[in-house]
């Protein structure tokens, strides 16, 4: 598989579209860089209130 292959679970319809959007961003940004510090500051940039979004999304899973 091609290292920038993104897959997503099909169970993830099923969750708020706030929630699937946090999920292709921090998708998105591992394409450039793992759990970094720089990471971090990427999704923080781009999706401030991304922490909200993963809680939800992990009470849903």
């Amino acid at each position: 598989m091609d290292s920038n292959t993104i897959l997503l679970n099909t169970e993830m319809i099923k969750a708020p579209k706030h929630c699937i959007e946090y999920v292709i961003v921090h998708q998105l940004i591992h394409l450039y860089n793992e759990h970094s510090e720089n990471f971090y500051k990427m999704l923080y940039s781009l999706m401030p209130d991304w922490e909200k979004r993963k809680a939800i999304l992990m009470k849903k899973l």
